[in-house]
């Protein structure tokens, strides 16, 4: 952790990247019951990192270290970090201890504690980030039942917040971008990926060595609104991510109704095909579907000869099938 710390503020040196804020990763302190001593002190361990963490602002790191939870204004938007680790290392023994640090936890009152941060901060966004997921990422792939207990509880909390909301967690190397459903029972969540660990038995179609970059736009004040940029490992350099479950560009922002895309595809008009520009001027929610939604739609389209095209997991147009009108 301590040379990791040190390399991310060279990275962030190097591209003039003025803050860098860490969260607790269950790799990252003692864990275990027979740790108990030094767990007792991860506190202070962590207080000792130098340069500063999980930040150079005081204020930020001394709630995060007492409370379990931090909040800096940066801009327009609130950033919050929940440190679900923060029981990790304690019980009687080795059972009690295993019940814990197999999961993450957040407390009521570090629940409390991220709503009033959000709701007494003058920023009209806030971005909310924790280790462990507070939601299963995907209900086939991901097998395990080790979600954080009090995470739908958080999300439900979040959704019913006066501010615009966006939770990213890392936690189970499993990339996955979920916008807020249509009945906004939880706001938008980005399960991010790993940027260099191994994938465990039977990640495959959800694993990516990922990084991500996420363009937040504030000036969209009635729901979370914005882009995640991903590029992935391959071989020897980054390059645009072409995965299906999480491509180079990722729209999260309205919640696209399937019924209308299709109809307003139908109602276009197209004779042979129509290029990515003014598909999207026509009908902009297109770019919020998924990769799978399109496939779906597709499928939907098949008797009328129309297509969304894809090419290197992005929307460049709509045609019409040879033979079709």
């Amino acid at each position: 952790m301590l040379q990791v710390w040190r390399d991310l503020h060279d990275v962030a040196d190097a591209l003039g990247i003025p803050k860098v804020i860490g969260i607790t990763g269950n790799h990252d302190i003692a864990t275990r019951v027979e740790d108990m001593q030094s767990a007792a002190g991860r506190v202070e361990f962590l207080k000792q990192i130098r340069p500063s963490f999980p930040s150079d602002d005081d204020a930020f790191s001394g709630g995060y270290h007492q409370n379990g939870v931090g909040a800096l204004e940066l801009g327009e938007c609130l950033v919050v970090a929940a440190d679900t680790c923060t029981l990790h290392g304690l019980g009687k023994d080795g059972t009690t201890s295993s019940s814990i640090w197999s999961v993450g936890y957040l407390t009521h009152g570090m629940i409390d504690r991220i709503l009033e941060s959000i709701e007494e901060s003058a920023c009209s966004h806030a971005l909310i980030i924790m280790h462990h997921h507070p939601l299963k990422v995907d209900g086939v792939v991901d097998t395990d039942y080790d979600e954080v207990p009090n995470g739908p509880l958080l999300l439900e909390r979040l959704t019913k917040s006066s501010k615009t909301c966006f939770v990213v967690h890392g936690h189970k190397h499993l990339v996955k971008l979920r916008r807020p459903d249509a009945d906004a029972k939880y706001p938008a969540l980005l399960s991010a990926a790993s940027l260099a660990a191994y994938p465990y038995l039977g990640q495959g179609s959800h694993y990516s060595n990922q990084f991500h970059l996420l363009e937040y736009d504030t000036s969209i004040t009635e729901r979370a609104q914005g882009t995640v940029l991903s590029w992935d490992w391959s071989a020897a350099r980054w390059e645009p991510s072409k995965k299906q479950s999480m491509p180079h560009v990722s729209k999260f922002g309205p919640v696209p109704d399937l019924d209308k895309i299709e109809q307003a595809l139908k109602d276009l008009g197209i004779v042979a095909s129509v290029n990515r520009a003014k598909l999207l001027e026509a009908i902009p929610e297109i770019e919020y579907l998924t990769l799978d939604e399109i496939e779906v739609l597709n499928e939907r389209l098949d008797s009328t000869g129309l297509e969304i095209v894809i090419r290197q997991s992005k929307v460049s147009g709509a045609m019409v099938q040879e033979g079709e009108t």
